[in-house]
């Protein structure tokens, strides 16, 4: 709730003492546009104050304080005649069944430390008769509940009473306690209705003296102060003395656990508290929350059934309970989920009465959960949460000391919904993040639910949002409307019907299962038992859980939301409202915490019994608490920039990376999440630049590599792309590309093999070119083309290390592609360790140390099998890789070609074609496309297997394979298998132009004569559609959770959820899919 600055200061100024008596601290932090103060002071040194004396001996137990108040507004009568209300502009209105509608002011202040409310002494300033001749005031109807028929008969005169009031002292207070900090809460009434007198007074000014005293020794239960600002920053900004919270101090040491051992580890900010059948899928959560630096862990309902006793009847809620309370204590936890349905966490019911015909002993909530200081059923028996269940026989525990929320999760399959919705949402920006849904049903005769959405529209949401707004009070709306309406992806969902377990805004369960839309909303609804988590299985649940469509959260009544007949507002509405309230205007964007504020907003409302004490158990979050909405405040128009790089200076030859590092903040130093399917580096000078995947690695900071090829100083900049429009970040790093020396290679020209009858070329050293440093490795590509390559085989025919008489024989090319010759070159001692290019492992025996070649030394000899046939032009062509210089193409013209090699046609002997047979490994017809982090692991590819079952008349075969011509829009590429006889079919790249389609022609070569063709159909498969029905989306996130937990879908290939062809499923994955969600252009 804000606190508008509209109250103007009192005359009287009020000066608190100074030393440690002084408990108020700096009077600059507190709202003293609403109230002056004295500060808390020991009350016998606050009398002689008072009495112009010299100071008594204080009692340093008891303190006392004066609170001025003024309104400075003038109260005005409203309303018809025969029921007129009295407001103050500026001020709430106090409204409760029974009670005239009166202006109040609501104030929240901090106690001295350890004390609770002794008295509390009002003194009137003068009255002022505002009205004279009134006989009633209108007063607040009788609640009634979201799931009467709309078409109910509510009318009739505005209610009235005829009764004073305020009936005694115009100032109502209860203490809270809130995470270890003693409050109190005013209500304060500066107009008075003296029904006898039929006038209505104002009362201008008011002071109101407040004394405490010591709270006798708390139970264990009890909460301690925590070190650090994670409870007093928020609570500061609700209070309006928050200086008196200097006055309490944290243990100098963490708390020692009171009740059971925590498990080993913490501190956690989030836990997750599941059954032991989720615990695998919940885990995929908490890695998510601690790789964006909210660190979380997952502690199963059998550890704490096993370590924790509880504090009140020892049943397994009073157990989680109190494990929930030492976490907060200990580990300084502010966020739990509650992680599945009833069946694997159990809940807590509060009592509830509205009226005799309204009783419900047990309301669904997780509230209990949240307000963690003392006992919620001190009386003992078999009814929690009643007014006189807390400690000393007061009023239980309302102020939520944690963020809780609950995915309602029965299975591992609803888990994986819920854990996959989670981070899609998180971790992409919202397609349509100021577009919402508002929906208004008709309540009663007198009532229309679109006048309360109106009413959270114009009071919380910002101008530039799009809302499609169905009310009833303008025109019908129908279900098929709705679910057009949510299939289009909208972000948030407000709305104020009638509803049941299974029915909500026109819209029944399977309704929901069968939704499309692509990015998961927020759902907020005042109907009634819509959220009831307790029922087997509520529509809230199915918005949840229960696909891939539907809610990230929802926030939902487990038993009946209330309103008012006739009025535009209701106790259900009022907690709605807060909630928007907290994210739009306080900032406080986390779900979680924003159902919080909206709880405590109205805990000034909550009485010992009726409607709002119902609201209070009955509103609850099914969704992620920690979760933030995205909200202008989060986005790049908002954020500041940092960019860096490291290191500084790398070499022009891709052997190094800087990693570029760019950090978003908000104006209130906020990390700007979830950005990095929008963040793009920009480049500022020559050469080609490299860049790899933008990755957020940390809360708000998002890296990506950067290579060039051009020496030179290059400018590093970062852009983000929103809602069609391009914002620049101002902030720029630089990176000095440096020129590197490498050695140089090239080719000699063609020769004949009389005894192998091949024709070879040689990959020559020609020198060092200036290079004193080691080379890693290096790998040399041939290949042939011009009129007569086509009298060659296309690849050759094998590959011959020549470095040295040490030098081993490479007979089979890296698995990178067939005419790959890969080689270690050193220039220092070579040691026994393995490099491993692709999937050819290099032994130091293949290794040639670089300092002891002389230029025109051999390094590999490429050998090509010939057709006999006339040869007139064969242009062979070299390229390399890794710190090595190919020296350009060259030709073998017709005179070059040796004689042998043209006079080796004569000796070919004519065969028939080869008779074959083509298998794919594991049955596989399908692919998925590669990017670098898959070409990395050797890539997506599927081995073919040719298996020769009739040479005909040849004494050997080749095999090569190609694309049909024509066959389709799948692209891929080729490398040669462990043998002759098997090929790799390899994926294309990413991009909508390989998928799809294609046939594969296998070729297979009589080494004298004849060839065969098979034709393989194939496709390829986008990369990350495990589920293969034409693009990855939330359902492939929901499949890979599964697999990620050992239960994948069994109607999938296990290849399908290796996204980084590595040979299995891990996180590694699951990273990469969030990637190709967010529509990150991966290389």
């Amino acid at each position: 709730m804000r606190v508008v600055n509209r109250i103007a200061l009192c005359i009287t100024v009020l000066v608190a003492l100074p030393g440690a008596l002084a408990l108020a601290g700096s009077p600059a932090a507190d709202r003293t546009q609403r109230f002056a103060w004295s500060g808390w002071m020991p009350a016998a040194r606050a009398a002689a104050r008072q009495a112009a004396e010299a100071p008594a001996q204080a009692d340093p137990d008891v303190y006392e304080a004066a609170f001025d108040f003024r309104f400075l507004n003038r109260p005005k009568v409203t309303g018809p005649a025969q029921a007129p209300a009295v407001a103050i502009e500026g001020e709430s209105l106090w409204r409760n069944p029974g009670d005239p509608v009166v202006p109040v002011r609501f104030a929240s202040l901090a106690l001295p430390p350890g004390t609770e409310i002794a008295d509390v002494h009002v003194e009137l300033g003068p009255p002022e008769v505002i009205a004279r001749d009134v006989d009633a005031l209108a007063t607040t109807p009788q609640p009634l509940p979201t799931d009467v028929p709309p078409n109910a008969a509510h009318g009739g005169p505005p209610p009235v009473t005829r009764q004073s009031f305020p009936a005694d002292r115009p100032v109502t207070w209860r203490t809270v306690a809130a995470s270890g900090y003693d409050l109190v809460l005013l209500n304060l009434f500066p107009v008075r209705y003296d029904a006898a007198a039929r006038t209505v007074v104002s009362y201008p000014e008011m002071s109101v003296a407040v004394t405490t005293r010591p709270v006798k020794a708390r139970g264990r239960d009890h909460l301690a102060v925590r070190r650090g600002s994670a409870d007093r920053l928020p609570l500061a900004r609700t209070l309006d003395n928050p200086s008196a919270l200097d006055a309490y101090e944290a243990p100098a040491e963490e708390p020692q656990p009171t009740g059971g051992a925590l498990p080993p580890g913490g501190p956690y900010d989030y836990v997750i508290i599941t059954s032991d059948a989720l615990r695998a899928t919940f885990q995929t959560l908490a890695d998510h929350k601690t790789a964006r630096g909210v660190p979380a862990t997952v502690v199963t309902t059998a550890t704490i059934y096993a370590s924790f006793t509880g504090t009140e009847t020892g049943d397994n809620p009073d157990r989680i309970r109190d494990f929930i309370r030492q976490a907060r204590d200990t580990w300084n936890t502010r966020y739990v989920l509650i992680g599945g349905d009833v069946d694997q966490v159990p809940f807590r019911g509060g009592y509830g009465y509205v009226s005799s015909d309204y009783v419900d002993n047990a309301i669904p909530t997780d509230m209990y959960y949240a307000c963690l200081d003392g006992p919620w059923n001190n009386d003992g028996d078999s009814i929690w949460g009643e007014s006189n269940d807390g400690d000393k026989n007061k009023d239980v525990d309302l102020y939520p000391d944690v963020f809780v929320g609950r995915a309602p999760a029965g299975n591992a399959t609803q888990a994986a919904h819920f854990v996959a919705k989670t981070i899609l949402y998180e971790t992409t920006l919202h397609a349509n993040r100021t577009h919402g849904v508002w929906l208004g049903e008709q309540l009663d005769s007198a009532t229309w639910g679109g006048d309360s959405k109106a009413l959270v529209r114009d009071g919380c949401f910002p101008s530039g949002w799009t809302l499609t707004e169905r009310y009833e009070k303008n025109g019908a709306w129908t279900a098929s409307q709705f679910v057009a309406d949510l299939n289009a992806s909208p972000h948030i969902i407000n709305h104020n019907g009638h509803a049941n377990a299974t029915y909500n805004a026109k819209l029944y369960n399977s309704d929901v299962d069968a939704l499309t839309n692509t990015h998961p909303y927020l759902m907020y609804s005042i109907g009634c038992i819509s959220g009831n988590f307790q029922y087997s299985d509520s529509i809230a649940e199915h918005h949840v859980v229960y696909g891939s469509g539907g809610a990230f959260a929802v926030v939902m009544n487990s038993r009946y939301g209330w309103y008012w007949s006739g009025s535009t507002v209701g106790p259900s509405h009022y907690y709605d409202y807060e909630f928007w309230d907290a994210i739009f205007n306080e900032g406080l964007h986390e779900i979680g915490r924003a159902q919080a504020d909206a709880k405590i907003d109205n805990l000034y409302r909550v009485s010992k019994t009726g409607s709002f004490r119902w609201c209070h158990f009955a509103s609850n979050l099914l969704g992620d608490p920690q979760t933030p909405l995205w909200v202008d405040e989060r986005l790049p128009s908002a954020a500041t920039s940092t960019v860096t790089a490291s290191p500084a200076t790398i070499p022009d030859d891709g052997s190094q990376a800087a990693v570029v590092s760019v950090r978003l903040r908000t104006s209130a130093g906020e990390a700007v999440t979830g950005l990095a399917g929008m963040i793009e580096l920009v480049v500022a000078g020559s050469g080609t630049s490299t860049l790899g995947p933008v990755v957020e690695t940390s809360v708000g900071v998002y890296e990506a590599t950067f290579l060039n090829d051009a020496p030179g100083e290059k400018t590093l900049g970062a852009r983000l792309a929103m809602d069609g429009q391009t914002v620049t970040l101002d902030a720029t790093a630089t990176v000095t590309v440096e020129e590197s020396l490498r050695p140089e290679l090239v080719l000699s020209a063609a020769q004949f093999d009389a005894d192998l009858g091949l024709m070879y070329v040689d990959l020559l050293f020609a020198g060092a070119n200036g290079f004193s440093g080691p080379v890693t490795g290096f790998g040399a590509r041939v290949t042939l083309s011009g009129p007569d390559a086509g009298h060659f085989a296309a690849a050759p025919h094998w590959v011959q290390a020549c470095g040295g008489e040490d030098m081993a024989t490479l007979v089979a090319p890296s698995a990178y592609a067939w005419n790959t010759f890969t080689l270690g070159v050193f220039a220092t001692a070579i040691d026994s360790a393995t490099m491993n290019y692709g999937h050819a492992a290099l032994f130091a025996a293949e290794a040639v140390p670089l300092e002891t070649l002389a230029p025109g030394s051999v390094v590999a000899r490429f050998y090509y099998a010939w057709d006999g046939a006339e040869v007139s032009q064969v242009t062979a062509n070299v390229s390399s890789y890794s710190n090595i210089i190919p020296t350009p193409t060259f030709t073998i013209a017709g005179a070059e070609v040796p004689a042998a090699v043209l006079n080796n046609g004569a000796d070919v002997v004519v065969a028939g074609n080869p008779h074959v047979e083509v298998a794919a490994e594991e049955g596989l017809d399908w692919v998925y496309q590669n990017v670098a982090a898959s070409l990395a692991n050797g890539g997506h590819k599927v081995l073919l297997t040719v298996t020769v079952t009739d040479l005909n008349g040849n004494d050997s075969v080749t095999v090569s394979v190609a694309k049909a011509p024509d066959s389709g829009p799948g692209e891929v590429t080729f490398d040669d298998g462990p043998t002759g006889l098997q090929k790799y079919v390899v994926g294309g790249p990413r991009n909508n132009d390989t998928c799809g389609t294609l046939t594969l022609n296998v070729t297979v070569a009589g080494n004298l004569a004849g060839h065969t063709t098979a034709q393989v159909p194939f496709t390829v498969r986008r990369l990350g559609d495990i589920d293969y029905n034409g693009g990855a989306e939330p359902t492939d996130m929901a499949a890979l959770v599964l697999a990620l937990n050992g239960t994948p879908p069994p109607q999938y290939h296990a290849r399908a959820f290796d996204l980084d062809a590595n040979g299995g499923a891990e996180p590694a994955d699951m990273a990469l899919l969030v990637n190709i969600l967010n529509g990150i252009a991966l290389p």
